[in-house]
């Protein structure tokens, strides 16, 4: 029976839903460095995903009910309004908010998307509304990480440190102790 729902689900969707990428990225070489920074990266965005799960589970907790969501949500909305004359990627579920990072922007671009973003998801729970936070926080995670990367790149550290392009190569001598060395092509 299962199968038969999931097979008429997937006939169904197939009529709205695109077979394209959901997300248009550049090619990404997968050198050790690449991957190094890609894991550091990866694990400091998890502090402001965290920040931002705990802002939802609060935002859910103290969300308005009942006659409240009479004026609650209407000034969401105005807020979200507000918001998208001056950033029209914070409307929808996030997926422009994270193709537009990917397509690549600046530093205070990808600082007012995060707090625009946040603010109008966080505004539209608490004002009464449910769900909706799964695209949102990908879409933030995605700018969390760009900002964090660019901010790397910032760094005077890449002035000693050796390029990513260059590769590690080993001594062609019986091992004895011998260690990669990095060498310019």
């Amino acid at each position: 029976m299962a199968l038969a729902v999931s097979v008429i689900a997937t006939v169904v969707a197939r009529v709205e839903v695109t077979t394209d990428a959901f997300y248009v990225l550049g090619q990404i070489d997968g050198s050790v460095v690449t991957v190094l920074w890609s894991a550091v990266i990866g694990t400091l965005v998890g502090l402001p995903a965290a920040a931002f799960r705990r802002a939802v589970l609060h935002a859910e907790q103290y969300r308005a009910k009942q006659w409240d969501v009479l004026w609650a949500l209407p000034l969401a909305l105005l807020l979200t309004e507000v918001v998208a004359i001056w950033l029209p990627q914070v409307l929808g579920n996030g997926r422009s908010v994270a193709q537009t990072a990917y397509d690549g922007i600046t530093m205070g671009m990808c600082l007012a998307l995060i707090l625009g973003k946040s603010v109008v998801v966080l505004a539209t729970l608490r004002g009464g509304a449910y769900g909706g936070t799964l695209q949102p926080a990908v879409a933030l995670g995605a700018l969390s990480g760009i900002l964090l990367g660019t901010g790397l790149h910032q760094l005077p550290v890449w002035e000693w440190l050796p390029p990513a392009r260059q590769r590690p190569i080993c001594i062609r001598q019986p091992w004895r102790g011998r260690r990669p060395f990095w060498r310019c092509r």
